[in-house]
Formats: structure tokens, sequence, C-alpha cells
């Protein structure tokens, strides 16, 4: 098996050298399914979060945009990398711009769950000024800024020193390896390690703030039915409470799934292949790391859809409609 830098080179072949075989037909159907189940409970949340008034605020409709990215890795790299392979080797241009959708979409993903963050921890922090400037408008803006950037970012090196050449297949450029292996590099602290680091300080000062929140509600529960704002204020806030604990499993989650996968990545790309060679047990097992990632944009979806309580009862309403529309067919 080839190191790092011997599969680089394999990387710059065109779509018509030497093709690696197609997987079995087992892990065509997982992936096939996976990115059908990705499409179909993004949508389904993105529908809901449209249809439902009280959903339209600022940090569902980031969410919705970021589904939207869940979809988008779906149809543009599930699909024509792993469900159908063919396809996308066949063709060089989707075969050098896919080693771009990923990034762009990675880092779209992590901007998006970054801003619901944060977003959460100025709701608590600092109420009056959020129901100030928590305006869906202000949520337009903060998803195209992060649109705009994850695209310009994803596709840096195509624009740089990565260019396209037709008729092959390249995602590293060997003449320019430096420039490649520092955007790496850049890429995973931007956008893997510095979202991590900012996530976990902005969580733990939420669930400060939450533990804070408990003991004042306490002491003012004896003057709930005098003070009718300190109750809506409280409402709020456990609110925006309920679904920062939310988000806070979204995140972990996404972690979770994604660290082995970004361990495998800087395994391959900067060990030697001498050294890893001796660690074959370790790297076989990092390799599946690659379908617990990929899958988190179902994930995600699933978990949102069941613990946000009104996605969940517009679920299920649906749903015993459906089941009592078709028991009135069959009766």
């Amino acid at each position: 098996m080839p190191g790092s830098q011997e599969t680089v080179n394999l990387s710059n072949t065109t779509s018509n050298g030497n093709r690696a075989r197609l997987p079995e037909v087992g892990w065509l159907i997982a992936w096939n399914v996976m990115a059908t189940l990705t499409v179909v409970f993004n949508l389904v949340n993105i529908i809901i979060i449209s249809a439902k008034q009280r959903l339209r605020n600022f940090t569902h409709i980031i969410m919705a945009s970021m589904f939207t990215a869940d979809i988008l890795f779906a149809l543009t790299y599930l699909y024509p990398r792993f469900g159908h392979p063919s396809q996308g080797r066949d063709h060089w241009l989707y075969c050098t711009l896919m080693y771009n959708i990923s990034p762009t979409i990675i880092i779209s993903i992590n901007l998006h769950l970054l801003a619901v963050s944060i977003d959460k921890l100025i709701a608590i922090e600092s109420p009056v000024f959020y129901r100030k400037n928590s305006k869906p408008v202000y949520a337009l803006l903060t998803v195209v800024a992060i649109w705009a950037s994850s695209l310009i970012l994803g596709f840096l090196p195509v624009m740089t020193f990565r260019p396209l050449v037709p008729g092959a297949c390249i995602f590293w450029n060997m003449k320019e390896i430096d420039k490649e292996m520092t955007y790496t590099v850049i890429h995973v602290i931007l956008f893997y390690i510095l979202p991590f680091i900012i996530m976990t300080f902005v969580y733990i000062r939420l669930f400060c703030a939450a533990k804070s929140f408990s003991l004042r509600l306490a002491k003012k529960h004896a003057i709930y039915h005098v003070h009718q704002p300190v109750v809506r204020q409280n409402s709020t806030s456990k609110r925006h409470y309920k679904t920062a604990k939310v988000l806070a499993i979204l995140v972990s989650t996404y972690f979770v799934m994604w660290t082995p996968y970004y361990v495998y990545y800087l395994l391959f790309i900067f060990v030697p292949w001498t050294v890893l060679s001796k660690l074959r047990g370790i790297v076989y097992f990092l390799t599946y790391t690659r379908y617990m990632a990929f899958s988190y944009p179902a994930v995600n979806a699933i978990l949102y859809g069941y613990l946000i309580k009104d996605v969940r009862i517009t679920l299920y309403h649906c749903l015993s409609a459906k089941i009592r529309q078709d028991s009135l067919r069959r009766s």
C-alpha cells in the first residue's frame, strides 16, 4: 500500500488511468442509504422550520442553512463520490473539484455550529441586546457570510496553487507541496481545532450561566405572580437554555464523530508510510472513521428533529394524520 506522498502522486493520474476497483456492493448500498437519509431528514427539518412561524428565529434560520449544507454534501459528494464512484471518476472536472467540495461544506457546517453556539451565548448573557438584534435579516446576513467564507476558503486551492488541468483529476499539486501542506494545516487549525476550543468555552459559559440562573429562579419563585415581566424573562431564558442543551448535544456529536477522521486525515498526509506501515492495525481502523464522520449530516438532522419539541410534535401529527387516512381508506 502506498504512503502519503505516493498516494498524492497517484491522485494526479487522469480518470482514464488505472482505476481502483469499485467498492463492494454492501458498501455501495450503505453509502447510498446514508446519502438518501441525509437528504430526506434534512429536507424534512427545513420544511418544518419554514412552515412553523415560531421557528423562524435567528437560531433556526442558521440551522436551516446548515441542513441545506448537509443536503448539498449528500448530493454533490456522497452520491457521486461513494454511491456511484465511477461517475465521479469519469469526469475530470468533478473528480478534481470534489476535493474542494468536501472541505467547503465541512467548513460551512463548522461555521454554522459556531454561529448558533455564539448566538445562544449572547441570548443568555445579554438578553436585552439579543432581543433588539436577533432579527431574521441578521440571520440571513450571517448565512450569506458563512457561505461566502466557506466557498472562498474551500475553493482557494483551485483559485491559487492548484489550477484545473483539462483531462486530469488532480487533488494535490506536487509542484506546490509547501502550499498544499500549509493549506491543510491552516484548514484543520482554523476550521476544526479553533472552533472546538471556542465552542467548548461557549458551552462551559452557558452551563455555568444555567446553574446561576437556576439559583436566581428559585429565589424569585415566590414573587412570580406579582412581577409578570420577570415571569416572561424567565420563560424566555428557559427556552434559550433548552435550545442551548440541544445545540450542545449536536456540537458534541459532531466532534465525537469527526475527531477520529481528522486524526486519520492528518496521519495519512503528514506521517511517512514507513512509519504508518508499522501501525497497520490502527490505520485500518481509522479508515472506517470516514464512514462515521460522513454520516454526521444524517445523524445531526435526526437528533434535531427528535430533540426540538416543535419539530417532533409536527412530525408526530403529520404521521398520525397519515396513518388515520390510510386506515380510513382501507376500512
